[in-house]
């Protein structure tokens, strides 16, 4: 992936990232399970660990949405903690197991 790669001795990469982490928490309360699979998602493919802000802004949303994901919307969030070496809270374990079936 060109996203491992992301490297700029200019701080502009960092700046980037800290405006994703902004928006994501600004997003996160109205996001669709879609969204927030795939927001997960390309935290894994760029290789980075969201802030706890955004993290827990991201683990509330998929809580909210867990009933209204598909099968690979709970794959990809589990598999985004697995990568991000991470463990759902117990809500929300309990909220994508149930939508896990």
């Amino acid at each position: 992936h060109e996203a491992g790669r992301l490297d700029a001795a200019d701080g502009s990469v960092d700046d980037a990232l800290a405006a994703l982490e902004t928006d994501t928490i600004r997003v996160a309360p109205t996001m669709k399970p879609q969204e927030v699979s795939n927001t997960v998602w390309a935290y894994v493919a760029l290789r980075r660990m969201p802030d706890d802000k955004t993290w827990a802004a991201l683990e509330s949303a998929a809580r909210r949405v867990a009933q209204e994901m598909n099968p690979q919307n709970v794959a990809n969030v589990m598999w985004a903690y697995s990568k991000l070496e991470r463990m759902p809270d117990d809500t929300t374990w309990a909220a994508l197991e149930t939508a896990a079936g």
